[in-house]
């Protein structure tokens, strides 16, 4: 029953993800990959940088739509919460 209710939730927060961008500084991540090549992401950005996030992000960002990468990040952040 949990996990229906789970699987629930997270199918009406990706149907319900707004078209615009979902955190602050989303914007000058999305200008920094659509920019420069998948390296030299790694040396750009505010502290503290977020290598792992970037990475996913340079690749996701040319595949769709940038607010999915980060309703993704959001659902393996309510997994990992979840299993704690």
């Amino acid at each position: 029953m949990q996990f229906i209710i789970f699987v629930t939730v997270l199918l009406a927060g990706f149907l319900t993800t707004p078209k615009v961008l979902l955190f602050y500084d989303q914007i000058e991540y999305l200008r920094i990959v659509s920019t420069h090549s998948f390296w030299q992401v790694f040396s750009l950005g505010h502290f503290p940088v977020h290598p792992f996030f970037q990475s996913i992000f340079w690749i996701t960002s040319r595949l769709t739509v940038p607010n999915y990468t980060a309703y993704i990040f959001g659902v393996f952040s309510g997994i990992l919460i979840y299993k704690i």
